[in-house]
């Protein structure tokens, strides 16, 4: 327990404060925009919660910030197993977005 509240302690000072802080004012920034702008097309159109476009962002953010954490906390050796792979499936994915 010791070990981890150490490593938790080394990581706090490693990080890039100002950037963690511009990231997070551009979270926000971006979150009231789409409360803003988004509220009565939400309503009007689709007949959900005036914060369904709200949700729906944070839900993302959450994802890709969770998703970022295990991608820094994987060890580097194994991108070159995964690499290959993951090439092959965002060119599919290009390849199927040009279907719309």
């Amino acid at each position: 327990m010791k070990q981890k509240s150490q490593s938790l302690v080394k990581l706090l000072k490693d990080l890039d404060k100002p950037l963690l802080i511009a990231s997070a004012a551009l979270f926000i920034f971006g979150l009231l925009n789409i409360v803003t702008a988004s509220s009565r097309a939400a309503v009007v159109n689709y007949d959900v919660s005036i914060y369904y476009y709200f949700y729906r962002q944070l839900a993302f953010i959450i994802i890709g910030l969770i998703a970022g954490a295990i991608i820094i906390k994987t060890d580097t050796k194994y991108y070159k197993v995964v690499v290959p792979f993951l090439f092959v499936v965002v060119i599919a994915l290009n390849l199927w977005a040009l279907t719309f």
